[in-house]
Parts: C-alpha cells; sequence; structure tokens
C-alpha cells in the first residue's frame, strides 16, 4: 500500500521493494513509534503507539475517512475510504480524486462499483477482498493509475474482464482464496508494472509464457491451485 501511494522510493540496485519498505519500518521501530514489534522474517507484526495514531489521524484529516453508520457524510476532498458496512455503499457520490477505496467485507452493490469505476479515474488501491461479485466492470481497464488491485477471498468470482490488460502501472494483483476463477486474464503479460501476483485458479496449464515476461516480478505464489497439471514445464 505504501508502495501504491507513492510514499516509498525506488529501490537501489539490488534491493526490492519490500526492502526499502522494512527499513521504513525498523527506522520507525527504532524511533519508538511501533511498540510490540514481532519479527517473523517474511513479515512482522507491530502496534502503533497511540499518539502516534493520533496524530497521523490528526494529519489526515479530511483526506482519510472510515464511514460507519452514524457518519454517513463524505469529506468533500476525502482522498482515502473505507466502508464498514454493505448497505453503505451508494450512501453519497464518491469524490472524483479519490486515490483510496477499502470495500466492506461480503460488499455485493454492483451498481456502487461500477459507477465507482467509471468516474473515478484516479484510484490507485481498490480493495475488493471478500467480496461477493461475480464479475468485474470491463471498464476497469480505464483505471489507468491503479497500482494495487485485492481481490482475495472473493469464491464467486468466475471471471476477469480482458480490459485488465491495460492495467500497466499495477504492481500487485491478488487473487488467492478465487477457488471459482477459471483462469488468469488474457494479456497478463503486458502488465510491465506488476510486483506482486499472488494466484488462485482453476485452470490445468499456467500461463507460464505470458509470466515471463513480467520482467519486473518479485512474488509469485501459487494458493489451492487444485486443478494445476503443469507449471512451467520448458
Amino acid at each position: 500500500l505504501w508502495e501504491a501511494l507513492g510514499f516509498l522510493p525506488q529501490p537501489k540496485e539490488g534491493e526490492t521493494i519490500h526492502d526499502v519498505a522494512n527499513q521504513f519500518l525498523r527506522e520507525l521501530w527504532l524511533r519508538s513509534f511501533l511498540t510490540d514489534f514481532l519479527d517473523m522474517g517474511s513479515t512482522c507484526r507491530f502496534k502503533l503507539h497511540d499518539l502516534v495514531r493520533d496524530l497521523a489521524v490528526y494529519v489526515a484529516k479530511g483526506e482519510f475517512q472510515i464511514l460507519y453508520p452514524h457518519s454517513p457524510n463524505i469529506y468533500e476532498h476525502a482522498q482515502h475510504l473505507s466502508f464498514t458496512e454493505n448497505n453503505m455503499l451508494g450512501i453519497d457520490l464518491v469524490p472524483i480524486g479519490l486515490r483510496t477505496i477499502i470495500f466492506p467485507v461480503e460488499a455485493t452493490n454492483e451498481a456502487f462499483l461500477y459507477t465507482l469505476v467509471s468516474r473515478c479515474k484516479y484510484l490507485r488501491v481498490l480493495d475488493l477482498s471478500y467480496s461477493k461479485y461475480e464479475s468485474l466492470p470491463r471498464s476497469i481497464g480505464k483505471l489507468k493509475h491503479l497500482r494495487y488491485l485485492d481481490l482475495s477471498g472473493n469464491q464467486k468470482l468466475e471471471e476477469l474482464p480482458h480490459s485488465m490488460y491495460k492495467l500497466q502501472n499495477l504492481q500487485t494483483l491478488d487473487l488467492r482464496g478465487c477457488i471459482k476463477l477459471h483462469e488468469l486474464p488474457k494479456g497478463i503479460r503486458k502488465l510491465i508494472s506488476l510486483r506482486q501476483l499472488l494466484v488462485t485458479t482453476r485452470q490445468p496449464e499456467f500461463p507460464d509464457k505470458e509470466i515471463a515476461n513480467l520482467t519486473s516480478i518479485e512474488t509469485l505464489e501459487l494458493h489451492s491451485c487444485n486443478n494445476l497439471e503443469s507449471l512451467f514445464e520448458e
């Protein structure tokens, strides 16, 4: 997320973007901004100090907003939105300049999703994890600035629109737990900025020739690909 929102500098030669992020995390930890820091190798856990959280909320006031049932009005200049309830989707027109939107678990409002994709051309982060959508809007290919797309846990999602190959700034595509997904999107080789690809698919043959063209890839994970019969044969 830090990378997708432009908070991290480019990695130096021999480094990955994860290395850069870990350096920042350790710096924050050493300066006591983080507490209960637990390093588990490939990931870590920590808590944000209460004073740091209060400062972050103060600095981000008006730009970042978590929408609760008792506070349904969206800030005029909001750039980062997180919804807590499915029945709140569509309560108001989202700002055109939105950068981040996090849908609630089990989201089902297709009309809101289609409106969002058509309206918010500057989205960088779209989190639809554990939603109940069977498909995505074809117009998703128009989100030229999208860098982070989380579809994990969508157990009803059967296909991805072919227009996804136009998302050439996409850095992370998370498809873990999409147990009904028939295949990866056509033209995935054109996602030239992709660094993380996390996959669950029903297809028997992995598109290794397409994946081989992803020269920026750093992480490739396969989860519960139970029909997979061949992988990188050549």
